[in-house]
Formats: C-alpha cells, sequence, structure tokens
C-alpha cells in the first residue's frame, strides 16, 4: 500500500507509463505504439479526474436518478398545497406549475446582506425573494428567510428550489443538484460530533442516495449540492445553552459549512436562539418577509386564487366582504391567512351567497377573528376530505377532536429538562405510525359512542389520508401539513378540555403542566376570547375549571407552571366575582410571585390595564421572591437557563446572553 504521505500525480503517472510504454513501441512498430501511449495516457486523465479530484459531471443515468428525485420531491411539496393541480402541457417547468398551484405572488421583503458585524443597513427588496434566494445560492451564497407563522417562507423557499430544479433539467452542462430538506424530519439526537467536512449523508433523501455515498461524497467536495433547508424552527433542538456553545444542533454545521443553502426560520426563533449562535456565522444575507399590500398583493392574489380555483366570477365578491373589514384586512396580510379566508369564503359564497358570508365575517370579533379563520378552513377541509373517502368516517367534528388528541399526543412525546422555554424534543413534531395506533385507540376508549361509527383501523386510515397529516419521507411517521395547524389544533384540543365539565381524561392542571409555545397559547387566548363573545356555556366551563387550577393547586411546586398559565389565562374569561378574586391575590404576601405576575400581564394584555402588573413590578424593589422569579421566568423564556417544571427561580448563573440581547433589542423599539 502506497504511504499517505505521498503523492502521485497524473502527469507523473502519464512520464512514467511513457517511459514503460516507449520500449514497447520500440519493440513493436510506430503506429502501434504511439496509438497505444496515447490511450493510456487518456485513460490515466480520466482516471485521476474521476477519482483523485472532486467532480460535479453527472452521467446520464446519474442525471436520470437526479431528475427521478426532484420529481418526487416536488409531488410531494405539490400535495401540500390546496388548489386543484394544472395540466402538465400547460406549466412544463416545476416552477410554473407550484407558482400557479398556490396562487402565488411575490410578498414584499426587507434585503440585509452580511457586512463586517452586520453593519450595513438592510434595504427594501425588490422584485421576487424566491429568485433572488436561487440567483444567491447559484453564486455560492447563503441566505436565511425570516418572518412570521403564514407569512409564505416555505413556499419561497420551495419556489427557489423549483427554479433550481428546472434549470438542473433544461441544460445537460448543469451540475447544481438542488435537494430540499425539511429540517423537522432531521433526527437530532444521534450523539455523533459532527465537524466542518464531515457531511451527514443521512440527511440526504432516499431516491438521492441512490447516487452511492461515495459518489455523493465526490459531488459534495465539488460543491455541486445546493441545500434548501426548511424549518429551522422546528427543528429538534436538546441541551441548554449555558451548556453548551452553541444552540443548534451540531449536525447543521456540515450542511451550512459550503454557503450553497437557502434555510427558512421564524422571526422570533431566529432572534431568540439563531442570531446568538456560532452557526449564524455560515448565513451571509437575511431576507424579511413583510406583510401583503392590499392594493398590491391582495387584490391580484385573490383573483388569481379564484381563477385557479374555477370561481373567477367569485373575486370581485370576495374583495367586496374583505375591504369592509379593517381588522380583516390586517389579517389578510399574512398570505397564508389569505388562502384560508378566500378558500372558505369562495365555498361560503358558492353555497349560501355573498350576504351570508359577509353576515358571518361581521358577527366575528377582532379578538378571535385569526382562531376563527383556522377553525373556518379546518371544518372545510375536514369536510372535503372525507367525502371523498370510500370508507364510512366519523363526523367532521368528531375527526377534529382526534386530530387535536394527536396534536396533544405530540406536544406530550417526553421531553427533557434540561432546555430553554419552548425548545422541547417532541420528536421533531412527528408521531410514528405505532404512536398513532395508540392515541387513536386511547381516543377511542374514551368515545364510547364512536365504536359504533368506526372501528380502530378505520380511523387510523382517515387520519392518515384525510386530514392534515402527510406522511413524512421516510412513510414511518406523519406530521402536520403546516407547523401552524398543529399549534392551532393543540391550542383547540387545550380549550375543549377547559370549557368541557365532562372531559375526565387528563386533569386541567396536566393540560397547562407544560409551558405552551407562544404560538399555541395565542390561539388559545383567542378561542377564549370567542367563547366570551358568545356567552355560552363555554365561557363559564373555561373560568371554573381555569380558577380551580390556580386555587386548588396552591401550594404544589410541581403545578406551579400550570397555576402561572391559568392565571395569566382567566382575565380573559373572569366574571366580576372571579375578578374580585384575582385583585385581591395580587395584593395578599401569601399569594405566590409567579402567579401575581401572571395576573397582571393578563390583565394588561387582555384589558388594558397595566394596574395589577405595576404594582408587581413596584413589589420587585421589595420583594427578593418577586425579583427572583421574574429574572428567572425570562431568563428560562429567552433560553439563558434549562426549563425546570418545579422552579422558575433564578439559577444566579453569569450566562444571560440572549436575556441581555433581548433587552437592548426592546429597548431599541420604536414604540
Amino acid at each position: 500500500m502506497r504511504p499517505k504521505n505521498i503523492e502521485i500525480s497524473a502527469v507523473t503517472l502519464a512520464a512514467a507509463v511513457a517511459a514503460i510504454l516507449t520500449v514497447f513501441q520500440g519493440t513493436h512498430g510506430g503506429v502501434l505504439g504511439s496509438l497505444l501511449v496515447a490511450a493510456t495516457l487518456i485513460g490515466i486523465l480520466i482516471w485521476h479526474l474521476r477519482h483523485r479530484a472532486p467532480t460535479g459531471r453527472l452521467s446520464s443515468h446519474e442525471r436520470k436518478l437526479v431528475a427521478s428525485y426532484l420529481a418526487s420531491a416536488m409531488d410531494d411539496i405539490l400535495r401540500a398545497l390546496p388548489l386543484p393541480s394544472t395540466p402538465h402541457d400547460q406549466y412544463r417547468s416545476y416552477r410554473g406549475r407550484l407558482a400557479a398551484k398556490a396562487a402565488y405572488i411575490p410578498a414584499p421583503f426587507i434585503f440585509r446582506e452580511k457586512s463586517p458585524k452586520w453593519q450595513r443597513q438592510p434595504t427594501t427588496g425588490r422584485g421576487d425573494a424566491s429568485l433572488l434566494c436561487e440567483a444567491r445560492a447559484a453564486r455560492s451564497c447563503s441566505t436565511i428567510i425570516l418572518g412570521d407563522a403564514g407569512t409564505g417562507k416555505s413556499l419561497i423557499a420551495a419556489l427557489a428550489f423549483a427554479t433550481l430544479a428546472d434549470k438542473f433539467l433544461q441544460s445537460n452542462q448543469s451540475r447544481d443538484i438542488p435537494v430540499f430538506l425539511r429540517l423537522n424530519l432531521m433526527a437530532t439526537t444521534s450523539g455523533h460530533e459532527y465537524s466542518a467536512d464531515d457531511f451527514p449523508l443521512e440527511v440526504l433523501p432516499p431516491k438521492l442516495r441512490l447516487l452511492g455515498d461515495e459518489r455523493l461524497t465526490s459531488l459534495i467536495r465539488a460543491d455541486a449540492l445546493v441545500l434548501v433547508l426548511d424549518g429551522l424552527d422546528e427543528l429538534g433542538i436538546s441541551g441548554a445553552p449555558r451548556h453548551h456553545i452553541g444552540r443548534l444542533p451540531p449536525i447543521l454545521l456540515p450542511l451550512l459549512h459550503r454557503r450553497r443553502f437557502v434555510i427558512t426560520c421564524r422571526d422570533a426563533f431566529h432572534k431568540l436562539y439563531v442570531d446568538t449562535d456560532r452557526l449564524s456565522a455560515q448565513i451571509d444575507a437575511e431576507i424579511t418577509l413583510r406583510p401583503f399590500d392590499y392594493e398590491a398583493h391582495v387584490i391580484p392574489f385573490v383573483q388569481e386564487y379564484c381563477r385557479a380555483n374555477n370561481a373567477s366570477y367569485i373575486a370581485q365578491q370576495v374583495l367586496d366582504i374583505v375591504s369592509s373589514h379593517p381588522v380583516f384586512l390586517e389579517i389578510l396580510s399574512r398570505p397564508l391567512m389569505l388562502a384560508m379566508s378566500v378558500d372558505v369564503l369562495c365555498e361560503q359564497i358558492k353555497t349560501s351567497g355573498a350576504e351570508v358570508a359577509a353576515q358571518a365575517l361581521k358577527l366575528t370579533g377582532s379578538d378571535y377573528l385569526g382562531a376563527q379563520i383556522y377553525e373556518w378552513y379546518v371544518e372545510k377541509w375536514i369536510g372535503r376530505e372525507l367525502a371523498k373517502g370510500a370508507v364510512q368516517s366519523l363526523p367532521a367534528e368528531l375527526m377534529l377532536g382526534v386530530v387535536g388528541h394527536t396534536a396533544w399526543a405530540i406536544f406530550t412525546n417526553p421531553t427533557r429538562v434540561d432546555t430553554g422555554y419552548g425548545a422541547f424534543d417532541i420528536q421533531d413534531l412527528l408521531i410514528s405510525y405505532a404512536n398513532l395506533e395508540h392515541t387513536g385507540a386511547d381516543w377511542l376508549q374514551h368515545h364510547p359512542g364512536a365504536n359504533a361509527q368506526t372501528d380502530l383501523p378505520t380511523l387510523i386510515t382517515c387520519v392518515t389520508e384525510r386530514t392534515f397529516l402527510i406522511v413524512n419521507h421516510g412513510g414511518e411517521s406523519y406530521r402536520f401539513v403546516h407547523k401552524s395547524f398543529f399549534e392551532y389544533m393543540l391550542a383547540r384540543h387545550v380549550h375543549s378540555r377547559l370549557a368541557d365539565p365532562h372531559y375526565s381524561q387528563i386533569a386541567p392542571a396536566d393540560l397547562l403542566s407544560s409551558p405552551l409555545p407562544d404560538e399555541v397559547i395565542d390561539f388559545l387566548r383567542e378561542l377564549l376570547h370567542r367563547s366570551v363573545a358568545e356567552a355560552g356555556a363555554e365561557r363559564a366551563q373555561a373560568e371554573s375549571t381555569l380558577l380551580a387550577v390556580v386555587q386548588q393547586t396552591a401550594g404544589e411546586p410541581s403545578k406551579l407552571m400550570a397555576r402561572q398559565q391559568a392565571a395569566n389565562l382567566l382575565p380573559i374569561v373572569a366574571n366580576g366575582p372571579t375578578h374580585a378574586l384575582l385583585n385581591e391575590m395580587v395584593s395578599s404576601d401569601a399569594e405566590h410571585p409567579f402567579v401575581k405576575r401572571a395576573i397582571g400581564v393578563g390583565y394588561a394584555l387582555h384589558h388594558a390595564n397595566s394596574r395589577l402588573l405595576d404594582h408587581f413590578v413596584q413589589s420587585m424593589d421589595t420583594d427578593a421572591d418577586a425579583l427572583d422569579f421574574h429574572m428567572g421566568y425570562n431568563r428560562i423564556y429567552y433560553g439563558d437557563q434549562p426549563l425546570s417544571r418545579t422552579d422558575f427561580r433564578d439559577d444566579l448563573g453569569e450566562h444571560s446572553t440572549r436575556f441581555f440581547r433581548a433587552c437592548v433589542r426592546h429597548l431599541q423599539l420604536d414604540q
């Protein structure tokens, strides 16, 4: 075996072989010898290029394998979009088919390119963010797409992927292989320490792995892969930040090291975790998506969506309805909410007429309009999908209950306690088929009447084929088609349990014992506001349940988080006596400062009454416990100390990187 420290170049090999063959040439004749020498040299050169230097050139067979992968990936992306598919001969490009099925309208954005310490001022983006991402990736530059839930991050990333795929297929000379990876499908807890050059081939899609590990490694060395990574905020995260240099999993390091990637992330998650992490150094530019403008974006989107839905005649009626509702206009500035709203309104106008649709909208209050739109949409989705099934299914309301129970099962998977707020491990938002069966059986056990209408195999078939759960690439687990659907269904499940006097499966305190993520809490608050507006039994029952959590678990350290969350939500549904009780609790020296803080925040947030919160803030000057719990909760929230189910005090540790940065950022806000 040749020693590793000896390198043989192609020129050296050629010279040695030429010397040997010269003898052969003199012996066997000039012409034959010359031909043999030339053929040998060409063979050596080809061998050297293929085995000693990385290459991005693909054979025709390899290109077919890549094309097969691209077709499969695009099918997965297109399948998740609600509009009817367009004929292939109408849009021959992947980008055209995707844009048509999503009724895509380019969103406004802010572009911020990296300079020393990000000192360059952000600029208003012009054109199409997806094309900008594609162009930057083609130039070996990296870009992160930021935005709130439902602002179109995933769609823009998918369009960038589709554009790269079209370019690969249109040119036999192209060596840029786009790879679309949903980060919520990536295992991050293997314990393997990855280096920048240790690319994890196991994260690549199975169809692409058919190229073989050796060939893929050579393509990676040749920088031929262009990664489109969707959902950084959905990646499984483990370990408290005070114990690690970086918050994000080490497996990301080799993925981002080559700087040929596009990655999406919710803005809040980015501010809390990413911009203080070592991996942020791999990102060259940020694209922050901005809200839709009514004239420039909402109107053309509605027109295109109705046209694609074979309902162009409804477009103006939809626009007349939404333009008459100021709060609705604000909500429609997010593409996902806009798409769901237009979809629901089209259906209502078709079946009941524009007047009925407009009246339903006017009856919807501003405090819960977002949750109401999700409710309308998921009911329509479930109803439409169940109507397709050949098997007997449960009514839509019961099916939504099963899906909500599934969201709860995902949320309550075993969690680690050494993580920060909202950073629990939940199997990357996935549920295995075995756990799904267990969840379905558990639901049937507590709904005896449903057993007469369906059995477990039929129920699981309906859940996996007729709801907004979709199978992952490996086929062994399922996830929600969009993270916000998971968040809404989880909030809906918690609310239905709080407002159901007959529900005994989960103790009310256990529903709130783990801190719910902000997005889930926002939906839960809207659902509680709706129960107040409707003035029905749900409000009174939710008030009774939340009050019981606050009162009956006093003095139990393990229930402190549940009391805190219940106390924060209770002002929404409280009546006169409960308001008086909450005021007394804030004034009482015996009440826990963590609960006092929650009550004060609840009144400031839901009733624009900051008196109780001001009282709590003043108490921090003289009450060490109040200050201790306030600081502790904030440090857990911002990820500077691990989450504990029993103690939310400040640990007096030295590290407060994100908490400090968040405080500085808050002070810099114009408002």
